[in-house]
C-alpha cells in the first residue's frame, strides 16, 4: 500500500530495483505501477515479523502473509480482501521471487496461490502437450477428398484455437485481410467486448496458416469444380473470408464435426472443442513460465482476473502435462 514507509534500507533498494527490473522487462504499465506496491505491502509485512534481511525468508512467512491478507480489511471498500485482490497480490510476491532468481540467484519459495472457486464452479478440460501432438498428427490421414487441403485446413484451425489462443466467434469473423503474413501477426478486429488485437504468430502455428494461406485454401475455394460459380463471387465480394468450408463459404458450425473426427482420430478420451484449446494454450504458456500479463494480453482479457485460472488449472493437471 502507498502509505506505508519501509524502515529497512535493504528492503526500499529492492523495492527500488525491482520497479527497474519489471520496466527492463517489458511488463505493461498497469504491472510497473501496482506490482511494488503490493511488494512494499509484503515487505512491511516481514518488517513487522522482525525479519529484515531478504536471505531470512521461509516458506512459512509465505503462508503467513496469505493469511494476514485473508484476514486484512480492504482499506478503500470495506470488508475483506476479494480473492482476486489476495491473488494478484500473490503474482506479485512470486514475481519478485523470481527477480530475484534471475538477478541475485536467491531463490526463495513461490508463495502458492490460494484455492479460489470460481463463478458456477466450472470444470476446465486441458489437453497435455502429448495430446496436442497425437491431435496435429491426426490432420495427416488419408480416406477422404484432397487430404492434403483438407489437412492443411485442420492444422490452420487447431494452431488458430491453440496456437493463437482465439475464441470461435474471433476465427469465424477472420477474413483473408487479417492474415499478417510478413509481420507473422493475426489481426481480431473485434474480440469480446469488442476489443481488438494483434495475436503473433509462432514457430508451428505461422507455418500452418502460411501453408492453408498458399495452398490448401486455394482448393476449397476455387479448385473444386462444383463450387466454381459460387468461389468467383465469393473471392470478388468485400470480405473473404480465410477458414472455408466444403462449399467455399465461411466455416462456422462445421468446428465442432471437424474437432470431434480429429478427436477420434487421434484417441482422445477428452472433451475437444474450441475453448479447450484456448484454454490448452493459456495453461501451457504458463507452464513454460510466460508472465500472465503476457498470457492475458495474448488471449485478449481484460483483466488478470480471467487469466488467473490457470494458475488452478496448471496446479491441478500439472502432473499430466
Amino acid at each position: 500500500m502507498l502509505h506505508l514507509e519501509l524502515q529497512t534500507a535493504q528492503f526500499k533498494y529492492l523495492e527500488s530495483a525491482f520497479t527497474q527490473w519489471l520496466k527492463n522487462k517489458g511488463y505493461s504499465p498497469t504491472t510497473i505501477k501496482t506490482f511494488p506496491v503490493h511488494l512494499r505491502e509484503y515487505l512491511h509485512f516481514l518488517e513487522s515479523k522482525k525479519i529484515q534481511n531478504i536471505n531470512e525468508v521461509k516458506r512459512e512467512d509465505g503462508k503467513r502473509y496469505v493469511q494476514y491478507l485473508e484476514e486484512r480489511t480492504n482499506k478503500r471498500y470495506g470488508g475483506g480482501l476479494s480473492s482476486y485482490a489476495i491473488n494478484k497480490q500473490v503474482v506479485a510476491i512470486n514475481t519478485f521471487h523470481k527477480y530475484l532468481m534471475q538477478v541475485k540467484e536467491l531463490n526463495l519459495p513461490s508463495i502458492p496461490i490460494p484455492q479460489t472457486k470460481f463463478k458456477d464452479e466450472k470444470q476446465y478440460t486441458i489437453l497435455s502437450f502429448d495430446e496436442i501432438k497425437r491431435l496435429y498428427e491426426a490432420t495427416y490421414h488419408h480416406g477422404r477428398e484432397n487430404p492434403k487441403a483438407m489437412g492443411q485446413r485442420d492444422r490452420a484451425l487447431i494452431s488458430l484455437f491453440y496456437g493463437a489462443g482465439l475464441r470461435k466467434k474471433e476465427v469465424t469473423n477472420l477474413n483473408l485481410d487479417d492474415i499478417d503474413e510478413h509481420k507473422g501477426e493475426v489481426l481480431v478486429r473485434e474480440g469480446k467486448n469488442k476489443k481488438g488485437r494483434l495475436v503473433p504468430l509462432i514457430g508451428r502455428a505461422y507455418d500452418d496458416l502460411i501453408d492453408y494461406l498458399h495452398e490448401g485454401r486455394y482448393w476449397f475455394a476455387c479448385s473444386h469444380k462444383q463450387r466454381i460459380w459460387k468461389d468467383r463471387k465469393l473471392e470478388l465480394g468485400d470480405q473473404k473470408p480465410f477458414i472455408l468450408n466444403q462449399k467455399g463459404g465461411r466455416l462456422s458450425h462445421g468446428f465442432y464435426p471437424r474437432l470431434r473426427r480429429l478427436k477420434e482420430l487421434a484417441g482422445l478420451h477428452k472433451n475437444l472443442a474450441p475453448h479447450v484449446l484456448r484454454h490448452t494454450i493459456g495453461t501451457h504458456l504458463l507452464a513454460k513460465g510466460l508472465p500472465m500479463e503476457r498470457i492475458a494480453e495474448f488471449l485478449g482479457h481484460s483483466s488478470l482476473e480471467s487469466t488467473q485460472i490457470y494458475t488452478h488449472i496448471l496446479e491441478e493437471y500439472k502432473h499430466e502435462l
